[in-house]
């Protein structure tokens, strides 16, 4: 899974936030990690529209 961050990275965005849940359905048990990623840019201050 690293190396597939590190690709996405490379991309020009950043890791935001990560989470992982399980679950059942009629074709089983399942689990899933979900990430969400934003556009990275140089400026790190909350508001981006304060860059």
């Amino acid at each position: 899974m690293g190396s597939r961050h590190e690709a996405v990275e490379a991309q020009g965005w950043a890791l935001y936030h990560m989470c992982a849940t399980e679950g059942k359905a009629l074709s089983g048990d399942g689990s899933a990690l979900i990430c969400l990623f934003r556009r990275a840019h140089a400026c790190q201050h909350p508001s981006p529209t304060a860059c």
